[in-house]
C-alpha cells in the first residue's frame, strides 16, 4: 500500500511539472513538429484529469481509510502492550538471576541468550512468581507457562475484535502462537506440568532449559518483529520498557 501511494504521489508530481512546462515554458514557443499544440493539449488535459482523480482519492479514499486504521490501532492498543508485556517478562525471567555479564534487552547477543537458558531446570529453579493459593514460588517452568498462557489469552482477544487485521501483522500472531517454544511447553503441560510431578511410564521427568534454548530466541525475535510492527505503524505502547 505504502508502495502504491509513493507511485501515485510520483505521478502527481510529474503531472504538475508537464502543466507548468506545457502552460508556461511551451505556451509561447512555435510548435517543433506537427501536431505539437494538439500532443500539449492532450498531455495538459490528461495531466489535469489525474490530479482531480487524486484530490478525489485524498478525500474519498486517503483519508477515510487513515481515520479508519487510528481507530483500529487505537483498540489494538492495550492487548497489544499487555502481550508483549507477558513475552517480555520470560526473557527477562530467564537472563537476569544467573548471569553476571551485562545484558542489553532491545539486543540480546544470541550466544549469551542461549547459554543462559541453557542453565536452567524449568522443574527445579524456583522464580520469583508466588502461587498465593499453594503458599510457594512456582518453578520456572510455571512461570514460563503462565506467561504463555497469558499471550495466547491477549491473541484471541485480538483476533475477536471488530477490526480488519493486516495480513503481516496476523502472520506475526500466527508465529508467536504456533511457535516451536509455544508447542513444545505446550507438550510439557499435557504430560504433567512443571511441578515435578510429570511422569511418562511411572518415571519423573524433567526439563533442562536446553530444551527452549533456540526456540526461544527465536520466540525473542518474533517479540522484536511484533514491536516494530507496532512503531512503524504508530501504535502507541501502553505500558513502559517494552
Amino acid at each position: 500500500m505504502k508502495k502504491t501511494r509513493l507511485i501515485l504521489t510520483f505521478i502527481l508530481v510529474v503531472s504538475l511539472v508537464c502543466i507548468f512546462i506545457i502552460k508556461y515554458l511551451w505556451g509561447q514557443t512555435p510548435e517543433k513538429w506537427d501536431f505539437g499544440e494538439e500532443t500539449g493539449e492532450v498531455i495538459f488535459g490528461l495531466c489535469i484529469s489525474y490530479i482531480a482523480a487524486f484530490i478525489f482519492y485524498i478525500i474519498d479514499i486517503w483519508i477515510p481509510q487513515n481515520q479508519e486504521k487510528k481507530k483500529r490501532y487505537n483498540r489494538l492498543a492495550v492487548p497489544l502492550s499487555r502481550l508483549l508485556n507477558h513475552m517480555k517478562d520470560q526473557f527477562i525471567g530467564l537472563t537476569n538471576s544467573k548471569t553476571k555479564e551485562e545484558l542489553n534487552f532491545n539486543d540480546f547477543e544470541k550466544e549469551l541468550f542461549i547459554k543462559n537458558v541453557e542453565s536452567y531446570d524449568l522443574m527445579n529453579d524456583i522464580s520469583s512468581m508466588y502461587y498465593m493459593d499453594l503458599d510457594r514460588n512456582a518453578t520456572y517452568g510455571e512461570y514460563l507457562e503462565h506467561h504463555i498462557s497469558r499471550v495466547n489469552e491477549y491473541i484471541e482477544e485480538i483476533y475477536k475484535l471488530p477490526v480488519n487485521l493486516e495480513i503481516e501483522f496476523v502472520e506475526i500472531l500466527d508465529d508467536i502462537k504456533k511457535s516451536t517454544y509455544h508447542e513444545i511447553m505446550e507438550s510439557m503441560k499435557r504430560l504433567g506440568g512443571f511441578d515435578g510431578s510429570a511422569m511418562v511410564k511411572g518415571q519423573k521427568i524433567g526439563m533442562q532449559g536446553v530444551a527452549i534454548s533456540e526456540p526461544l530466541y527465536l520466540y525473542y525475535e518474533n517479540y522484536l518483529r511484533l514491536k516494530n510492527y507496532m512503531k512503524t505503524n504508530r501504535i502507541t505502547l501502553t505500558i513502559e520498557n517494552l
